[in-house]
């Protein structure tokens, strides 16, 4: 079991993260138990979809929160550098693509609301959007610095951040989007796919072979774009919650 601590930090209760997947029944007593000696926590479960453990949680007070699916894109075959040129934005006035800096932060204020409501937290009504929102700002700007990611790639107008993407390094050839926004004025006029293919020729260069990124499956505008980018869904994941106030003593797996 993972202790969060910078959400734990955040947010002043304890989150507690768990990869239930294989996991016997045993285990996840254990796990349970373990969370139930504190005084206030959320323990959130993942596992790659699975009814009968869905149903097995469910009973001892979880709740389905959210399925995460999970894409993949291979980078290697994506473009030839001597033959291409970078991806362009036709559009008025000129948007310009690259690598954000703290001066950006200001420019964050457009996209926190609309984050939450795309998140795992806007269906766990126990969470302030306020203070998700204030999460999301600081997770923006901590990603500047290359601690909550490693940067941020994104795109600006003369006036204004169009469209960011936050960008975590896995290993030297894999690379993850984590948060990924373009505000509405902009939506619907081809700038994400435009958006996705700069991105991809950046890490390309690079030298990263694959990009992964996960949406939740309620999201359907962000899975449109990620298939029509050429990503393919390898899994999907399910969430769920337990709050301190929601278990249930003398729980039994047979109830």
């Amino acid at each position: 079991m993972l202790r969060c601590d910078w959400e734990s930090e955040f947010f002043g209760f304890d989150v507690y993260h768990q990869d239930a997947g294989g996991l016997s029944d045993s285990e996840l007593k254990l796990i349970i138990d373990d969370c139930s000696s504190k005084s206030q926590f959320l323990l959130r479960v993942t596992f790659s979809k699975n009814r009968n453990l869905q149903e097995k949680l469910a009973n001892i007070g979880f709740y389905h929160v959210d399925d995460l699916i999970n894409f993949e894109k291979n980078l290697g075959g994506c473009f030839d550098l001597e033959t291409e040129s970078f991806p362009s934005f036709d559009i008025n006035p000129p948007l310009y693509f690259g690598l954000l800096q703290k001066k950006h932060t200001i420019l964050f204020e457009e996209f926190s609301c609309r984050l939450f409501i795309k998140s795992k937290y806007y269906f766990d009504k126990r969470y302030k959007p306020d203070r998700v929102d204030q999460m999301y700002a600081d997770w923006f700007s901590r990603s500047l610095n290359g601690e909550s990611d490693d940067f941020v790639l994104g795109i600006t107008s003369s006036k204004s951040l169009v469209a960011f993407a936050s960008i975590k390094q896995h290993t030297h050839t894999v690379a993850g989007i984590g948060l990924f926004a373009i505000i509405p004025e902009y939506q619907g006029q081809g700038i994400g796919k435009t958006f996705i293919k700069n991105l991809c020729w950046y890490l390309h260069v690079k030298g990263f072979k694959n990009l992964l990124v996960a949406t939740q499956s309620r999201n359907f505008i962000a899975k449109k774009l990620y298939r029509s980018s050429e990503f393919k869904p390898n899994k999907t994941v399910t969430t769920m919650h337990c709050w301190s106030t929601n278990i249930l003593r003398g729980y039994s797996w047979e109830n």
